[in-house]
């Protein structure tokens, strides 16, 4: 699984690993939860500079609660696991003390993944994972969203097509990919 949310309320430290569909991050019906997205098969050579970063999502339902601001955090470890659904997992997973704020405009249409899906800058996140003595070519990435609003994402099993998708450019250490594609071997959530 590498998309999974974890309820900060009111069963604190539950973890669901499938969804049709994903609140970010406030539930009308049950209260808050930290959206977790784990990225595989980054080819980001060890070292290399990040010239940007982002998340671009797909809005699934139109759904707004605002203000929305969340906080994006990238897990600290060298290769992150595959959540497991277990309590705490989201939460109990160290973070690095570096975070990107984000407060997305209203999100307007169904299906849609434009810029206003779209995340900030997130290259000092991605660069301080890849400047980890362990890093390696291949490894995921899990970014964290906490915070207040709601906006609705497509999670990878509702629609592979339109799951999270997680775009780098960088240089140093060879040549950056192409754009993304939304398939198990590419940068996925």
């Amino acid at each position: 699984t590498d998309d999974a949310r974890e309820e900060i309320a009111p069963d604190v430290g539950y973890n669901k690993t499938t969804s049709s569909e994903l609140d970010l991050v406030d539930r009308p019906e049950s209260g808050k939860q930290i959206l977790a997205f784990r990225f595989q098969n980054l080819n980001i050579p060890q070292g290399a500079t990040i010239n940007v970063a982002y998340i671009q999502f797909t809005c699934s339902t139109v759904s707004n609660m605002s203000p929305a601001t969340y906080t994006v955090s990238v897990e600290s470890a060298d290769s992150s696991v595959t959540f497991s659904g277990a309590y705490f997992d989201i939460s109990g997973r160290a973070k690095t003390t570096e975070y990107v704020n984000w407060s997305p405009a209203e999100w307007l249409a169904a299906d849609e993944a434009a810029a206003p899906e779209r995340t900030p800058d997130l290259s000092i996140l991605v660069q301080k994972t890849v400047n980890r003595a362990g890093w390696s070519s291949g490894n995921p990435i899990a970014f964290y969203f906490n915070g207040t609003g709601l906006r609705k994402v497509r999670p990878f099993d509702s629609n592979p097509a339109a799951a999270a998708l997680l775009y780098v450019a960088w240089t140093g250490g060879g040549a950056p990919p192409p754009p993304p594609t939304n398939s198990l071997s590419s940068a996925i959530a």
